[in-house]
């Protein structure tokens, strides 16, 4: 399995913002930044002039639910 991520990889997108980013709330990203944090992962491959809303929201949705698990508590 390659480790190159394009657009259709929202889920795993989302985990390695998660990582990579791990003190930002996911929630208060403007979508041009979610677009901007996603075009600098090293491994993301995809073209950054091919995107739409839609994708962001789910690249940013997938990176909240990795966030939320990561700092929920769980006392």
């Amino acid at each position: 399995m390659s480790n190159e991520l394009n657009w259709e990889h929202t889920n795993r997108i989302g985990v390695l913002l998660s990582k990579t980013h791990p003190n930002i709330e996911p929630h208060t990203v403007a979508l041009n930044d979610v677009h901007s944090y996603v075009t600098a992962l090293s491994d993301f491959k995809g073209d950054p002039k091919y995107f739409h809303e839609p994708t962001l929201e789910a690249v940013r949705s997938a990176w909240s639910t990795e966030f939320q698990e990561r700092t929920r508590n769980w006392a």
